[in-house]
């Protein structure tokens, strides 16, 4: 084998069917091997970038009967992208995949994978498919499975890592994905993976009746410090009227570490203009400068209502919960500023865990769930004594101030009622009266407010707020902002009138 190019493939024409290959001072190997029956079918493409130092070796197993396959391989260098995949007649399809960038004779690398027939109660026989997957030194990698079925319901998983040098790893990554004719499952698992560029760990599902979830964990190094992150596990499921998510990690480290969570649907929202079919939610953190970032965040959208249920070791005084009702007539139809959006970047960026419910997906207990965070803001159409809500149930489309108050108990934080009349009189209407319990500041407007000026303010004031400004410098600067631009007013008042607030 010594200096030449040598491929030794031994066959058996039987059942089982095994490929060994030993690969060596070779310039490259490709195998590609399938097998079916009974309306199913497995397929696999192996592939191996060799040069003078690498090696590759490992075993390909199929079995026409079951129509399983699998194969086996470590080696050295770079893996171009291959796959491993399986189909049936039923419209059921699934893939684990691979591929990683290295330099011959530094970078290592393992991996097995199988095709497999999973069984539900509901649903017959399905199709599986599995990765076990290690890599050491390596510029990048990329590691998933993912699958979908005839009914449109799709999860995916999967595992991606880019370094400078060759500073890539990833440590007893597991992924497996399995269809049925009536759901779709993706989970994936590691030890540990660390990258200086960026190193993700993301989930996703969906279905066609407009229910979708998606979780990021992602970190992010430098050229001089690696990002990390410690016991990954993520997982996806998607079926009729329904799409979840979860994540978590015992630790995650980098110049910016993300848990990032998005989940909406089309459930129905009574507007002042019409009625839509759109609500979600969205939860975020962002820590930087290599703290840990630890917790676990559930995503569930089902065709009535969007769920989220974060827990992180973020402290109290860092979460943040905002409610935009009215977010499809003011930005998507009208085009104004979405504050919504940019409030939660601006917030989430700064460290601080946000909880965001958008359209439909802001409902009568969600306003009072405003007390159970240090900061929190709703805007849409109010008066002095009602909150309005989009929730399509007539008992469920307003908040009256004695509600609220019942719901107000708590007394840190900042609190923002951004909606016209909040706040009239001079922060004595019932709505201001049942958030002045809040000790640190309450903020609402006693007149009418130009819509498309406050949603401008808004995004501007939550804009200054996290670039160190006091919560009433913030609101100046705010007002200013939109009278130069729109030339309009959008000046709400704050009480207690003695107090300010700045974000810890």
């Amino acid at each position: 084998m010594k200096n030449d190019r040598m491929r030794t493939i031994k066959r058996t024409a039987l059942l089982t069917l095994i490929a060994l290959i030993c690969a060596s001072l070779a310039s490259g190997l490709e195998i590609t091997a399938s097998t079916g029956n009974n309306g199913k079918i497995s397929l696999t493409g192996v592939q191996f970038g060799a040069n003078v130092n690498d090696y590759a070796s490992g075993q390909v197993q199929l079995n026409p009967e079951s129509s399983d396959l699998s194969d086996s391989f470590s080696g050295t260098g770079s893996l171009p992208y291959s796959y491993i995949s399986r189909s049936d007649s039923k419209g059921n399809y699934v893939v684990a995949y691979r591929s990683v960038s290295g330099v011959s004779g530094v970078t290592t690398w393992n991996y097995d994978w199988n095709t497999y027939t999973p069984y539900s109660s509901t649903a017959g026989y399905g199709v599986g498919a599995w990765l076990r997957f290690n890599v050491n030194r390596a510029y990048s990698f990329k590691g998933g499975s993912k699958g979908q079925n005839k009914e449109g319901d799709y999860a995916s998983s999967f595992a991606q890592g880019s370094s400078y040098s060759t500073t890539s790893y990833l440590s007893n990554m597991y992924t497996y994905t399995f269809a049925f004719s009536n759901e779709v499952f993706s989970r994936l698992s590691a030890d540990y993976g660390s990258a200086t560029k960026y190193l993700y760990f993301d989930t996703a599902s969906s279905n066609k009746e407009g229910e979708s979830s998606y979780h990021w964990i992602d970190a992010y190094g430098t050229s001089s410090k690696t990002a990390r992150v410690y016991s990954p596990y993520i997982d996806a499921t998607a079926r009729k009227t329904y799409a979840g998510v979860y994540g978590r990690t015992t630790g995650a480290y980098g110049s910016s570490a993300i848990f990032r969570t998005h989940t909406q649907n089309k459930a129905k929202m009574i507007g002042h203009e019409g009625t839509y079919y759109t609500g979600g939610g969205d939860f975020g953190v962002n820590i930087k400068n290599y703290n840990k970032l630890s917790g676990s965040v559930l995503g569930q959208s089902y065709t009535s209502n969007v769920y989220l249920y974060p827990s992180t070791n973020v402290p109290s005084y860092r979460k943040a919960y905002l409610l935009d009702p009215f977010r499809y007539e003011y930005v998507n139809k009208h085009g104004y500023k979405d504050w919504g959006s940019d409030s939660f970047s601006a917030l989430m960026n700064k460290g601080h865990a946000v909880t965001y419910y958008w359209n439909s997906a802001v409902s009568h207990s969600r306003v009072g769930e405003m007390d159970d965070y240090y900061i929190s803001a709703i805007k849409g159409h109010m008066g002095p004594n009602v909150i309005e809500v989009t929730r399509a149930a007539d008992t469920d489309r307003v908040v009256t101030g004695s509600e609220l108050k019942a719901m107000f108990t708590k007394t840190n934080g900042l609190t923002m009622l951004a909606g016209c009349e909040s706040f009239k009189p001079g922060a004595n209407s019932a709505l201001a009266n049942a958030i002045k319990s809040k000790s640190w500041l309450s903020g609402g407007y006693d007149y009418s407010v130009n819509s498309k000026g406050n949603n401008l303010y808004m995004s501007k004031f939550f804009s200054y707020l996290t670039s160190g400004y006091t919560a009433r410098q913030s609101s100046t600067y705010a007002t200013n902002y939109v009278k130069s631009t729109l030339g309009v007013t959008a000046k709400p008042i704050w009480t207690p009138s003695t107090h300010d607030f700045r974000l810890l």
